[in-house]
């Protein structure tokens, strides 16, 4: 069975961003430590969070929780988000490509990209069912999908 990571996406503070109706950063910070204890809480897998708005998730959470979670939970952020015209899929992307360049994760891992906000309770049961083959989520909403390769 393939090592199955969990990437949570992040822009703690979206400045300009285009078609962003919460643009508020401390809102959006608390619901981003919500998703992501969420996770840590009731998920078996490693978590990776990334915000591209250059905002450190660790200084929001206390030192117990670093310390439980320590072994599972990385962290990255970076000052990106400059893409104000191109919208936010761009600044996904961004955020992609920099977990691709700085993590250390094979080739083979199986990485389930989220919304950083976004908590989707039946991950496990998705992944469980997907038998590591390529499927698509969208939110909470689950469409398998076949893929040629």
């Amino acid at each position: 069975m393939k090592e199955i990571v969990v990437l949570l996406t992040s822009c703690v503070n979206p400045t300009k961003m285009i078609n962003t109706t919460l643009s508020d950063p401390n809102i959006r910070i608390g619901q981003y430590i919500n998703a992501l204890m969420w996770y840590l809480e009731n998920t078996p897998y490693d978590i990776y969070y990334v915000d591209n708005s250059n905002v450190d998730i660790k200084q929001y959470l206390d030192e117990i929780t670093l310390e439980k979670y320590h072994n599972r939970l990385t962290t990255y952020h970076f000052k990106g988000n400059e893409y104000f015209e191109k919208g936010k899929g761009a600044g996904e992307l961004e955020i992609i490509e920099y977990f691709i360049k700085h993590s250390s994760i094979s080739k083979q891992t199986l990485v389930v990209k989220i919304s950083g906000r976004i908590i989707i309770r039946n991950l496990q049961t998705i992944i469980k069912c997907s038998n590591n083959k390529m499927q698509i989520c969208i939110h909470n909403h689950y469409c398998p999908v076949k893929v040629d390769k």
